[in-house]
């Protein structure tokens, strides 16, 4: 309801995402009654995905927003007992093949990304350069001690930790601790929809502090 929509949203920064899962994939479930909800239930809907062309971790994803919204109902007292506590999440199937960069290509990537960011800067203090001989204000000159080009330092959090895309664009600085050096990834973003702990390692941390 929206006492839980309201809390949801001002709890958590995806939980716009959680309730519009809800509304999008369970509409048949909203006036069903809690006996009739059920681990049965779910299994059919899961399957129904399934033949719909849905990832397993893309249904692993959206039924995380109802079973955290029953976890909820359980703490508030709202219902006894949790009545999808048994569901298991749809498995992928083991045939995926995990595609690693080569030391060479790594390599390549790492200077093309030097390469990049001289250039930005050279750009800059060239375009500043044409502009003060005209008297045009200048830019902003960008320090050394950051990042000229913003996608440099994603790609090489990305190298350090193994984050997937969308692990990484959701990650917040709430999200990473310097003291215990970890990342931990919410169970709404990572692709088993379970929550992740990601160690960080010299390189990753110095980056993260630059």
């Amino acid at each position: 309801d929206n006492q839980y929509a309201d809390w949801l949203i001002n709890k958590n920064a995806t939980g716009k995402d959680a309730i519009r899962n809800i509304h999008t994939y369970f509409p048949n479930f909203m006036n069903l009654p809690l006996e009739e909800l059920n681990v049965a239930r779910m299994n059919h809907w899961q399957a129904a995905l399934q033949k719909g062309g849905l990832k397993p971790s893309t249904i692993n994803r959206i039924a995380s927003s109802l079973i955290s919204a029953l976890s909820t109902a359980v703490d508030w007292e709202v219902i006894s007992q949790h009545p999808l506590e048994k569901l298991k999440p749809v498995k992928a199937p083991d045939n995926a093949i995990v595609r690693y960069l080569s030391k060479e290509e790594n390599k390549k990537l790492l200077k093309a990304m030097v390469n990049r960011e001289a250039r930005i800067r050279q750009d800059r203090l060239s375009a500043n350069k044409w502009r003060k001989e005209r008297g045009y204000p200048l830019y902003e000159v960008i320090p050394d001690t950051y990042y000229a080009d913003h996608v440099q330092p994603m790609i090489l959090m990305s190298l350090y930790t193994g984050l997937r895309r969308k692990e990484l664009f959701h990650t917040r600085w709430q999200d990473i601790s310097f003291e215990h050096k970890n990342i931990v990834v919410d169970s709404l973003h990572s692709k088993n929809s379970k929550t992740r702990h990601i160690p960080i390692n010299t390189s990753c941390l110095k980056l993260l502090q630059q």
